[in-house]
């Protein structure tokens, strides 16, 4: 869950960030600034696509909403926003807080792993083995 709300707060950070790049690259005419900034823009992308595939396990206990993925439920009136966005509140919220509201039943709860029941971990247990 963190690892998602991390990727989501960096992407647009290192959009604005490539983009910036790209128009000092463009007033001062240096390819090697606009390899920089490209190469930002990429790592935006790639942020993005980590994002996408880690965000769809984070869920509400309670309402079993996906919370850092859009969905098109209906939010509850409560529910605040961080620059017009219900997910980036979410995602600030997870990495600061350790906890964050539903934003569709604004339900408060903890961020913790939870071992799953009927699975057991994998313990390697060798045993002495004389030579």
């Amino acid at each position: 869950m963190k690892v998602g709300a991390a990727f989501l707060l960096l992407a647009p950070v290192f959009a604005v960030l490539a983009l910036a790049l790209l128009v000092g690259a463009i007033y001062l005419d240096s390819r090697q600034i606009a390899f920089l900034a490209f190469w930002h823009f990429g790592l935006m992308l790639a942020f993005l696509a980590v994002y996408r595939v880690v965000a769809h396990a984070a869920h509400c206990p309670l309402c079993r909403g996906s919370i850092l993925v859009g969905s098109r439920a209906q939010r509850s009136s409560r529910a605040k926003r961080l620059f017009n966005s219900y997910r980036l509140r979410v995602a600030a919220d997870i990495l600061v807080k350790n906890r964050f509201a539903c934003p569709y039943c604004y339900e408060s709860t903890r961020c913790t792993v939870k071992e799953r029941r009927g699975r057991q971990r994998m313990k390697c247990n060798i045993p002495n083995q004389r030579v």
